[in-house]
């Protein structure tokens, strides 16, 4: 009985002390770093997941498990995500298309992050960086009067 009142005491103690803005403190006194609060992996659809991993699965089946990572252009990868979606909404069963679809965009995501040399649509060729660029673009488009109202609304 005396250990678990010692335990209880060093987890009072333990508790006492400042947590740093980089950590997050538990109910049972531990503490652990907060670098992955930012990115929440377990909030993610398991049902999509499988759902592109089936398309995954499908893939390496029919071309190699690695293929994909040999590379297509990414206007190619879009296509196809495209076709797919189309499909879905055309009514057509004949296979899983938003999973595909997904597959597709997935890769696309990739290609941006780890193969920027894929990335051959007009205004993305320059990977993720280009996000930046495509974001003040957009907001340039945005009329004068708009913009004009959305500061009004920051002030209010």
């Amino acid at each position: 009985m005396g250990e678990l009142t010692e335990n209880a005491e060093r987890i009072a103690c333990v508790s006492e002390q400042p947590v740093p803005e980089n950590r997050t403190r538990f109910s049972s006194g531990a503490i652990r770093s907060a670098d992955a609060n930012s990115t929440r992996y377990d909030l993610m659809n398991c049902v999509a997941m499988r759902r592109i991993a089936e398309a995954y699965a499908e893939g390496a089946k029919k071309y190699d498990a690695h293929n994909w990572r040999k590379g297509f252009p990414v206007s190619d990868v879009m296509n196809h995500a495209l076709r797919h979606i189309f499909l879905w909404l055309d009514g057509d069963a004949s296979e899983d298309h938003l999973g595909h679809a997904a597959w597709n965009l997935c890769t696309a995501m990739y290609f941006e992050e780890r193969m920027p040399e894929m990335m051959d649509i007009p205004d993305r060729t320059g990977g993720v960086n280009a996000r930046h660029d495509i974001r003040q673009s957009v907001s340039l488009a945005v009329p004068p009067s708009v913009k004009d109202a959305q500061k009004q609304e920051v002030q209010d």
